[in-house]
């Protein structure tokens, strides 16, 4: 399939760059059209969509521990320092619960925390400048989180 070939020689390439920068992702495989990393029980991935004439790519940490209580608090707790994490960030992130209706692979309560890479589409031509800009989201977002993490162990 030529969409699926695209996905893994893009995800390829990012995954080779970040390498350079980050330890995050070094054990991981593309799937379809995302790769995820765990760490502290969070998922760290990098995501694109493609549509006709748009398309995006983004990063986001995926809280999903096979307990809705949990989820519920990990998601609270840093709900709770939205505007701190934001900044530490650098912009705006979205933060959004999803029910069984928006993810078919999840039966409980999960919640994303996602940032769009603006104005780059998937176009093989856009391709180094988005795996750039992904790979420096992926490193903000996982360095915005750490101090909460560490300091709540969650």
């Amino acid at each position: 399939n030529e969409v699926e070939s695209l996905y893994k020689e893009f995800f390829t390439q990012l995954l080779e760059k970040a390498k350079e920068k980050t330890d995050l992702h070094i054990d991981v495989n593309p799937q379809r059209n995302f790769c995820t990393a765990t760490r502290n029980r969070l998922k760290y991935s990098y995501i694109v969509k493609t549509r006709p004439n748009d398309g995006c790519g983004r990063v986001e940490l995926y809280i999903s521990q096979g307990d809705q209580a949990i989820n519920k608090k990990t998601y609270d707790g840093f709900s709770e320092k939205g505007e701190e994490i934001d900044g530490r960030f650098g912009s705006g992130l979205n933060w959004k619960g999803l029910t069984k209706k928006d993810s078919s692979s999840v039966a409980y309560k999960s919640y994303i925390i996602d940032y769009i890479i603006p104005k780059l589409t998937f176009e093989k031509i856009n391709w180094p400048e988005l795996q750039d800009k992904m790979i420096d989201a992926m490193n903000r977002l996982e360095k915005a989180f750490q101090p909460f993490i560490q300091k709540k162990k969650y």
